[in-house]
């Protein structure tokens, strides 16, 4: 991404509306069951996953998911993948992802942990990235990670296969995202039955964007109220306005914005 723009709009001070840094949050604390679609990402053995159902009493406070899951046998393995579905984001339309926090609140509902962390999709790529281990955590607790950037060493791209280091592309040219979390546990060499129920509450993720240049507006979206806003930033000799940085304000401004606007967000 060019930084001419990003620089000019940097401060609010001017009165700049352009698209600059954003912060975009996705977040669930009612877990309506038709959000939420579960699935197995690895597994080997006996296992089982599900059911989640939504309890309306009892999180922290109120509603909240719960979930369970199963292995049993020598070296049986589960990775669960539970993704939220309201909520997309587009890096390509709403720009550069700089990085992402997790938080959510989490209780295991019988005896024994499971590790969970932030589980995405993007485009048919799946990725994880641990947040806790696997500790007995037998009343309500948060667990967060803030500022997980796409070059973090913990990021794993998972596949029914297996899995190996590999971030999700957080640049421009990413395909769109979706977020949630994912629950891991094994049976060991031993084949010990694991049983495990669980609860999560207050699910939220924020993104950080570096924004989209020409998405004057940061309304994640390019059309002519883009071209409104440039006009306006323009007529009032504003940073956005002079798009060449040259610091006049002349009808090459009106020819550098419409060259970023036909590139996009990915130009």
């Amino acid at each position: 991404m060019g930084s001419r723009l990003l620089a000019a709009c940097a401060s609010i001070a001017f009165g700049c509306v352009c698209a600059q840094a954003q912060t975009i949050v996705v977040s669930d604390d009612t877990f309506e069951e038709d959000d939420w679609v579960h699935q197995i990402l690895m597994s080997e053995g006996d296992i089982q996953l599900g059911p989640f159902t939504q309890e309306v009493i009892g999180g922290n406070p109120g509603a909240f998911q719960k979930g369970h899951h199963i292995t049993d046998g020598p070296f049986a393995t589960i990775y669960g993948g539970h993704l939220y579905l309201p909520a997309e984001y587009s890096p390509s339309t709403q720009g550069e992802i700089e990085s992402i926090d997790i938080s959510f609140d989490w209780i295991d509902l019988d005896a024994g942990g499971v590790q969970q962390g932030l589980f995405i999709t993007q485009g048919s790529s799946t990725y994880i990235r641990f947040v806790s281990i696997d500790d007995w955590l037998p009343i309500w607790t948060t667990l967060s990670v803030d500022g997980i950037t796409g070059d973090d060493p913990l990021w794993e791209r998972i596949t029914a296969g297996g899995k190996f280091n590999q971030p999700p592309d957080y640049s421009e040219n990413g395909e769109d995202i979706r977020v949630g979390y994912y629950t891991f546990n094994w049976s060991l060499p031993q084949g010990i039955f694991v049983e495990r129920t669980w609860g999560i509450d207050n699910f939220k993720v924020t993104i950080h964007s570096l924004g989209c240049e020409p998405d004057c507006n940061g309304d994640g979206t390019l059309n002519i109220l883009d071209f409104v806003c440039f006009q306006q930033a323009w007529v009032a000799n504003e940073p956005f306005g002079d798009c060449d940085g040259n610091g006049a304000f002349n009808v090459l401004d009106f020819v550098c914005f419409q060259l970023l606007f036909v590139e996009g967000c990915g130009g």
